[in-house]
């Protein structure tokens, strides 16, 4: 409680002072008027209302503050920059002063950034990927395995049943092998009724030797504080239609593959769940193995227990720019997206299928997977 409290006022404090001195200006500009102590109360009780609504990053309306105070800051940079350079351009009353001090840009360019967010989010694409194997398996048919995935769907927050069934309708069209969902495709913020929905849609696709589920973070709802379902409730909707739930467990899927599956670190507020050498200590690692996990972790403890794969989510890809390439620069996490490969194991993190908080995505596609081994 008390970081939370701490990250809140770190957030607060500074965006509420910045736009204090925003607002003031913007008054000024429409006002006409010099600066009185009205206007300072007026800048002061909208700025203090303004850090308020940011001391929860993860809503709709800190986005849209924190988008415009960026926006913001870098305008305030160009102008200082043109002050300096070309004086006369930024002096008293000349165009490029007043649309500086007019306040408009920030929120314009904000919404223009957030439109294309929301449609962003929304247009999934197919993403396609082959890992090659010298193992054995020939039972996959000729053209080796074909596996569909997706993560992240955080149901009820961008996409509703009909939208999921198309997706769904066209990942059985693909004739996969298996199909492996990864985790957090419900949240805290899913009904009870939405998760009901999303499982009965879920558990309809069609593959060659079914579904298979690993919880994510926020499957369990353990981030609300009256959770719209119990984790128990959502277990007998996954098996109810079919959807085999893989908690720190590692199943035969024929004679050439294996498929793996670890409780997420999160899921229950702590890491307690088994290694993976437990969890494939009965398994032949001459067969195919592949590993679902929701998070990009343990690459190399799943490296050296003989995992040719993992499919991994969570991170969205980064959902909101520049989140994903300052994640990747500063080297938070594994891999925050795409492939990679360590010796003959190979990862592949997903954006996933929608996202979290808000209904907005300027970072990475919204995407599903088909992954071909050969």
């Amino acid at each position: 409680m008390r970081l939370m409290f701490l990250i809140m006022m770190l957030t607060m404090i500074p965006v509420g002072i910045f736009f204090y001195f925003y607002y003031q200006r913007t008054i000024l500009f429409w006002s006409g008027k010099e600066k009185n102590r009205i206007i300072v109360i007026i800048s002061i009780l909208l700025a203090v209302c303004t850090g308020a609504a940011c001391a929860n990053m993860f809503y709709t309306p800190a986005l849209v503050f924190l988008h415009v105070a960026a926006v913001q800051l870098v305008l305030q940079l160009i102008y200082l920059l043109i002050r300096k350079v070309k004086k006369e351009w930024a002096e008293d009353k000349s165009v490029v002063d007043r649309i500086y001090r007019c306040g408009l840009v920030p929120w314009l360019v904000m919404a223009v950034i957030l439109s294309y967010g929301y449609f962003h989010m929304s247009d999934v694409r197919l993403k396609e990927y082959t890992v090659e194997t010298e193992k054995n398996i020939a039972s996959g048919g000729e053209d080796g395995y074909k596996i569909a995935m997706f993560s992240d769907l955080h149901f009820g927050t961008t996409m509703d049943t009909a939208r999921l069934k198309e997706y769904c309708d066209k990942i059985s069209a693909a004739k996969p092998d298996i199909i492996v969902l990864c985790g957090d495709i419900v949240d805290e913020r899913t009904t009870k009724e939405e998760m009901t929905e999303a499982m009965k849609v879920m558990g309809s696709m069609q593959s060659r030797f079914g579904i298979y589920y690993v919880f994510g973070n926020h499957d369990s709802a353990m981030y609300a504080s009256k959770p719209p379902f119990t984790v128990e409730e959502l277990k007998k909707q996954l098996t109810t239609n079919g959807i085999h739930i893989l908690s720190d467990e590692a199943v035969d899927i024929d004679e050439n593959l294996v498929l793996a599956g670890r409780l997420d670190r999160g899921f229950t507020g702590s890491d307690n769940r088994k290694p993976t050498e437990e969890i494939l200590k009965n398994i032949d690692k001459n067969k195919y193995v592949v590993m679902l996990d929701h998070q990009p972790v343990a690459f190399e403890e799943n490296e050296k227990n003989g995992v040719d794969l993992q499919l991994s989510g969570h991170t969205h890809g980064g959902q909101i720019w520049p989140v994903g390439l300052i994640s990747s620069i500063l080297g938070f996490g594994e891999l925050n997206y795409g492939e990679r490969e360590i010796g003959k194991f190979h990862v592949i993190v997903s954006s996933g299928i929608a996202g979290w908080g808000y209904p907005i995505r300027t970072g990475a596609d919204s995407e599903y997977l088909l992954i071909h081994i050969v």
